[in-house]
């Protein structure tokens, strides 16, 4: 249960290539030139981007909640 009456929020996102996964991780390099949008079968099909990317994967939630971060900032 969350305190402060906040609300949990579930990001789900459909893989753009695997129509019946969900999407786990997003890739948040910035020269990335590959799907960034992964769900487990993307990050079996193509473990070279997992490994080159890895300290940009991030979880949806992570991701919005960076992105939330980062404009708040420049508010």
């Amino acid at each position: 249960m969350l305190q402060g009456g906040e609300e949990e929020i579930k990001y789900v996102i459909n893989c753009p290539i695997h129509d019946q996964e969900k999407v786990m991780r997003i890739c948040s390099h910035p020269q990335c030139d590959r799907n960034p949008l992964l769900c487990g079968e993307c990050l079996f099909d193509d473990q070279e981007h997992a490994i080159l990317h890895k300290n940009h994967m991030k979880t949806i939630k992570d991701f919005v909640e960076s992105i939330v971060s980062l404009y708040n900032q420049k508010k």
